[in-house]
């Protein structure tokens, strides 16, 4: 068996924080291996017989699998087998944490116990989210993506669900080992998803945000979506984002963002949309000076002065014929 590195010591560490037994804690949070299995062993000697205590059994094995002895780690995963089988109560939770972020997360048993714990408890918020970020810890995507749809289902108003599941559906879609049809279907469904939070943000004119889990609210949220629309190659769609009313550069969330601008030059650029670059630097750089004979554009203001401005638009010249440049001005 190979030997468990201190990345994934610390990652066990966080999965077994907060114990009921506060000497058994510390010890581990020490990170006191040997201390915390002779305390370990002291109090199940203490326990009256046929007594269980899931989180104490969990808390043996991750130890013994952290102790550098093959001989004491082969004993820890057949302690998490055993416990695996006898199925834990929903109170253990810590047992599936500590499986999985020593980066043995590759048992089904692990995966179809998260979905029936979760399923028993359905309106439990707070393990909605420790059943996806368990996953997200061990880069396990497919089951990410069940976690995440299975709490936005339940908890359709809230935020973080949807994007977690347009998340997840991306990081599947760019996951090269997964079947093709899956990865192209949930390309798909990231990109649709997308489209239904460009939708449900209000335009300028409206004073409230729509009350939905998936609306956008921040230039950082607009940044997400076209990230995924980038990453399938589609710029038309990604365009269309920086130039709604809605989402945009000009909207109420990306107004005053230079990083979405940069967006756009970037995108224009890969895109070899020379014309429309060298337009919308122009636009910026004549906004940026308050004595410009024209209307505000992006009301970015002086931010919109900058070196990647100039730059990017030197460049667009340089891929123009002159006429075209000319007309603009």
């Amino acid at each position: 068996m190979a030997q468990i590195d201190a990345t994934s010591k610390m990652a066990a560490l966080r999965g077994l924080s907060e114990l009921p037994d506060a000497q058994i804690d510390d010890a581990i949070k020490r990170q006191e291996w040997r201390l915390a299995l002779q305390l370990i062993e002291q109090k199940e000697k203490k326990l009256k017989k046929n007594e269980a205590s899931d989180w104490l059994a969990a808390c043996k094995a991750s130890v013994l699998l952290l102790l550098p002895e093959p001989a004491m780690q082969e004993q820890g995963r057949m302690l998490l087998n055993t416990i695996l089988e006898e199925t834990p109560t929903v109170n253990s939770l810590v047992i599936i944490q500590a499986f999985a972020e020593q980066r043995i997360d590759d048992d089904p048993r692990i995966n179809a116990l998260w979905l029936k714990v979760v399923n028993s408890n359905i309106n439990d918020e707070e393990l909605h989210k420790r059943w996806f970020k368990t996953k997200i810890d061990v880069k396990d995507w497919r089951e990410a993506r069940k976690a995440a749809m299975t709490y936005s289902r339940h908890f359709p108003s809230k935020r973080e669900p949807f994007f977690w599941t347009i998340f997840a559906n991306y990081m599947v879609s760019a996951t090269h080992t997964m079947p093709m049809q899956e990865r192209a279907l949930c390309a798909t469904m990231a990109s649709r998803m997308c489209e239904k939070a460009a939708e449900d943000v209000p335009f300028n004119g409206s004073m409230e945000l729509n009350n939905t889990g998936r609306v956008l609210r921040t230039p950082s949220d607009v940044a997400f979506l076209l990230d995924v629309y980038e990453s399938q190659g589609k710029n038309d769609e990604a365009l269309d984002i920086l130039d709604s009313d809605r989402t945009g550069i000009s909207s109420r969330i990306g107004r005053g963002s230079f990083d979405l601008v940069l967006r756009k030059i970037k995108l224009l650029e890969s895109m070899g949309r020379y014309l429309d670059l060298f337009r919308f630097c122009f636009e910026l750089l004549m906004d940026a000076h308050p004595t410009c004979p024209y209307g505000r554009f992006h009301r970015l203001g002086k931010a919109g002065n900058e070196w990647a401005v100039w730059l990017a638009m030197y460049e667009a010249v340089k891929k123009l014929p002159q006429y075209q440049v000319q007309a603009v001005e």
